[in-house]
């Protein structure tokens, strides 16, 4: 399988090129791989990908096409690898500093991460990273970013919060958002009821979308709360939709969530990652050491506020929660609801790439099938982001896939088993083996 990323750096390298100012990649022929039909959930084996100006142009049985067009492509053997989507993670906080992006964006990468919803960060850091990215100066993965949080009168991160105390200001702050070109709305915890409604109707004056946190004050299945497009955690933050004792409660509200077709992004692996550093057992990865200065402070200082309060009664409490938060997943998706994968990327120990293969398995864990995590992380954030040309592999669709040894439908770890990744028709990592 190295073969595979080893011969198309040679003949691709240099060309990879996918933001709007970059050049043309090469014409390439992929052959023979096996598709992964995340829409069918079944697997075409033994074909052959044609990828030309960043999109896959057709896919057959034979390499053998008519016509002088493929003559001067570039044949590559890929070794009867499988091919899934680029992966996406919902969920990542990748902007919050300058030294952040680059680090972040190349992990993503090489996990197979292709595309990304920052869900709060610096404006200007997301702006700037984007224009880079279509410059080609750097190269990172397709990008959506929410800029600041909006919270109530005393938010939760003063440092990345836009607070607010009222209708008006809410008003203000989205309209303000929107001329800052953000690509949707973030709300957190502490959102005043009154608020919050006129968040989510600003938000859909200006075209925008709302999404994050399950303020405090509003219940799962008022009628602001069901005009979100996507919740964050499940709600955990407050205790879940319904007390874990009282797993009944839950049946209404995820009715009422699935039929308004809000989407839920569990992030389980952010709460279990959050429950191990604060314990002395835990070790630091060697990741860390390519984290930028400011990310491993902030991290280390974060564990030790975590293991300051870990007491018996706070663990045992995570034990239940933990649980709590793998059934509402597995309940909500049985039901039909719109799961999207996310991982909290850039929150204490989190690794940016990494975590989304461990909450995909996560995901599995809770009741999921191997497809449909897959799914989460592919085929509907795609649909979520309404781009209908990514998140697949079929003609016409954006050339942004991952090459792996073995087959994800069958195990989910084997997610992990990544040999090259793709954007836009040119290689832009070699995997993580």
């Amino acid at each position: 399988m190295r073969g595979i990323v080893f011969l198309v750096a040679i003949v691709c390298w240099t060309s990879a090129a996918y933001g709007q100012n970059c050049a043309r990649p090469q014409d390439v022929v992929l052959a023979p791989v096996n598709i992964v039909d995340v829409e069918r959930g079944t697997v075409r084996y033994s074909r052959a990908l044609f990828l030309s100006g960043g999109r896959i142009v057709r896919e057959s049985a034979s390499t053998r096409v008519p016509g002088s067009r493929w003559r001067r492509a570039a044949l590559i053997n890929g070794y009867d690898a499988y091919v899934i989507p680029g992966l996406w993670d919902m969920h990542v906080h990748a902007l919050w500093d300058t030294s952040v992006p680059q680090p972040f964006f190349q992990m993503f990468l090489a996990n197979g991460i292709t595309a990304v919803r920052d869900m709060g960060g610096d404006v200007d850091v997301a702006l700037a990273t984007r224009a880079r990215i279509n410059a080609c100066e750097i190269k990172g993965p397709h990008m959506w970013f929410a800029g600041p949080f909006l919270d109530g009168p005393q938010p939760v991160d003063p440092s990345l919060s836009i607070a607010l105390s009222s209708p008006s200001d809410a008003r203000s702050a989205v309209r303000m958002l929107r001329r800052q070109r953000v690509d949707f709305i973030k709300v957190y915890s502490l959102v005043p009821a009154d608020v919050f409604a006129a968040i989510v109707d600003e938000a859909s004056k200006r075209g925008l979308r709302a999404a994050g946190h399950l303020p405090v004050e509003v219940p799962p299945n008022s009628p602001f709360a069901l005009r979100m497009a996507s919740i964050e955690h499940l709600a955990i933050e407050t205790g879940g939709y319904c007390p874990a004792n009282n797993r009944a409660a839950c049946a209404p509200i995820f009715d009422a969530l699935v039929r308004a077709q809000v989407a839920q992004t569990p992030t389980l692996i952010v709460r279990e990652t959050s429950t191990q550093i604060a314990t002395d057992v835990f070790r630091e990865p060697q990741s860390l050491q390519a984290m930028p200065e400011v990310v491993r402070s902030y991290w280390r200082t974060q564990r030790q506020h975590a293991m300051s309060r870990a007491t018996k009664e706070w663990r045992a409490e995570r034990v239940i929660s933990l649980a709590h938060a793998r059934w509402m997943t597995g309940e909500l998706s049985k039901r039909g609801a719109i799961v999207l994968a996310g991982t909290d990327a850039g929150t204490p120990y989190v690794i940016p790439g990494k975590s989304l293969h461990d909450e995909l398995a996560l995901l599995v864990e809770a009741g999921l099938s191997p497809l449909e995590a897959l799914r989460a992380a592919t085929l509907e954030p795609a649909r979520f982001m309404n781009r209908r040309d990514m998140g697949v592999i079929a003609p016409g669709a954006v050339a942004d896939f991952v090459l792996l040894s073995a087959n994800p439908l069958e195990n989910i770890h084997n997610t992990r088993t990544i040999s090259g990744v793709f954007m836009g028709g040119a290689p832009v990592a070699r995997g993580t083996e």
